[in-house]
């Protein structure tokens, strides 16, 4: 079973409750995803070792969690260049990497799904089911 791209921001929000799990009704509430999409990414993060599972009560393998976004997130979800088109800002472009980088002349990586006008080279598709709170931590994921 692969990991589906909303994976990563069920276990991101996961690392953001303190003690217990919420229901899954409230985590899908919290992500603006089907409280189906939730239940398959827990059970898709259990099997590759990303939560630790029911026994310990859901919580993220933050070790495995940190190795898998340094290293092999780039590999499970590769960047795709397309046309250039209209959307927001991610990855180097996008706070908090923005003020940190210096940007060169070419077409910056922008996320799909948006009524801005700004455009730059699309980079990712799955940015249009998130919510904006959560949009510095998946541009800084993307870099």
């Amino acid at each position: 079973m692969n990991l589906k791209p909303q994976d990563v921001l069920v276990v991101l929000k996961l690392c953001t409750y303190p003690d217990v799990r919420p229901p899954i009704s409230i985590i899908a509430s919290d992500l603006s995803l089907s409280p189906s999409e939730v239940h398959g990414a827990i059970g898709r993060l259990r099997k590759s070792r990303l939560l630790h599972g029911p026994s310990l009560k859901d919580r993220p393998n933050i070790a495995a969690l940190e190795e898998f976004l340094v290293h092999g997130l780039k590999y499970a979800f590769p960047a795709e260049h397309s046309e250039v088109s209209r959307g927001i800002p991610t990855s180097y472009a996008a706070e908090p990497l923005k003020s940190e980088v210096s940007m060169s002349n070419d077409l910056p990586p922008y996320g799909l799904g948006t009524r801005e006008t700004r455009g730059g080279w699309d980079l990712n598709r799955s940015i249009r089911v998130f919510r904006r709170q959560r949009y510095a931590i998946l541009s800084s994921i993307n870099s």
